[in-house]
């Protein structure tokens, strides 16, 4: 899998030149070979190639991500990732959404979700077992202990992850969510990954149909704006209602 990965992310950056170089031939040869390459692969390390290969592309020089983030602390950044290899258990002092001031926790971190913003995932050190979201900018501080821990066998941080929309997970939102797309926006939704367990259904008017367990409305809601009047909720409810006031017909364009 290693010599896959390496040899996908060799061929993206061949991609890259040849297109810089204004060789289309090589660049749609060396296209249909990584897509060849591609399915050839299990669905994670699919995944996780194409993520690897962007990495190096932006680490090479070739690629960028445009659009507003959050900025990253490094010095937090450094801490987590090595408490996450080790593992080691972690002392943070963390801001809640409800906290006056910030309170020292000890906890167990198993991954992080990258985002809008970026989520630690980790269990408190003593307390019921369940995984917890902790926003990186509110955890003012965080130390290594010297305390290592067993990491949960049966944690699976793509499968947790699928359970929200993007970062913000809540279990009272949870539940099936359904989109419909006009059949001049299907062309384009088709192309979207909206969610890892998504299921399509093209209509017969040439709409299209998503489908996919989740919480997170808000982040839903403020995805959906960029469609216009091009989308509507079919389910939840309470999503419907949220956008219902600001589907817009006057974008230009779609996503």
């Amino acid at each position: 899998q290693g010599i896959r990965d390496a040899e996908l992310a060799a061929l993206e950056m061949s991609i890259r030149r040849a297109e810089r170089d204004g060789s289309a031939n090589d660049a749609e040869s060396l296209g249909r070979l990584r897509d060849r390459l591609l399915a050839l692969m299990p669905g994670p390390h699919k995944r996780r190639a194409e993520a690897d290969a962007e990495a190096l592309l932006e680490a090479q020089g070739f690629a960028s991500r445009p659009g507003p983030r959050v900025v990253s602390d490094m010095k937090l950044l450094g801490a987590l990732t090595e408490a996450l290899r080790a593992p080691w258990e972690l002392k943070i002092l963390y801001r809640g959404a409800q906290d006056d001031s910030p309170k020292e926790r000890l906890i167990e971190p198993h991954g992080i979700l990258l985002g809008t913003r970026k989520y630690l995932v980790a269990r408190p050190s003593q307390g019921d077992g369940r995984m917890r979201r902790f926003r990186l900018d509110r955890i003012k501080d965080a130390a290594i202990t010297p305390n290592s821990f067993a990491r949960d066998p049966n944690f699976d941080l793509n499968k947790f992850a699928a359970e929200a929309f993007g970062s913000f997970h809540s279990d009272a939102e949870f539940g099936p969510v359904e989109w419909r797309f006009s059949p001049e926006a299907a062309p384009t939704a088709k192309q979207f990954i909206f969610h890892p367990q998504q299921e399509m259904q093209e209509l017969e008017d040439g709409g299209l149909t998503v489908r996919f367990f989740a919480s997170g409305l808000m982040e839903m809601a403020w995805h959906l704006y960029q469609w216009g009047d091009q989308v509507e909720v079919i389910a939840p409810e309470s999503l419907r209602d949220m956008v219902a006031s600001h589907r817009r017909n006057d974008f230009p364009a779609l996503p």
